[in-house]
């Protein structure tokens, strides 16, 4: 499935949101998500081994899921698509990198 193939899919599903708040709920929404995962990964990190049982894996698939489906929904009312930022993204990293690499080489000339 391609980003905006599941943006399509999230924008069919029937959210219902308090009464001005609109675009503005996907946001706050996501933030509590992540509140939610925080918390579980606190939880996780804080156990001797930190190691991730079959139901935290289960908790954190659900809650990135839902961080997921409500950051599709502010990218959406943003007037973007899930793919135009993903692919902005990644050339924005691929620059960063071949930046950086440039930087390095050139440092290690110098010296």
């Amino acid at each position: 499935m391609t980003g905006n193939e599941y943006q399509t899919n999230v924008l069919g599903f029937d959210l219902k949101y308090p009464e001005g708040l609109g675009p503005f709920c996907t946001l706050l929404r996501m933030m509590e998500k992540i509140g939610m995962m925080s918390s579980t990964m606190v939880d996780i990190l804080n156990k001797p081994d930190a190691s991730i049982t079959n139901k935290e894996r289960d908790i954190l698939r659900n809650e990135l899921g839902e961080i997921l489906m409500y950051l599709t929904r502010t990218i959406h009312h943003s007037g973007l698509t899930l793919d135009e930022v993903m692919q902005y993204n990644v050339d924005k990293q691929n620059n960063r990198q071949e930046y950086e690499s440039i930087i390095n080489r050139d440092m290690f000339k110098r010296r």
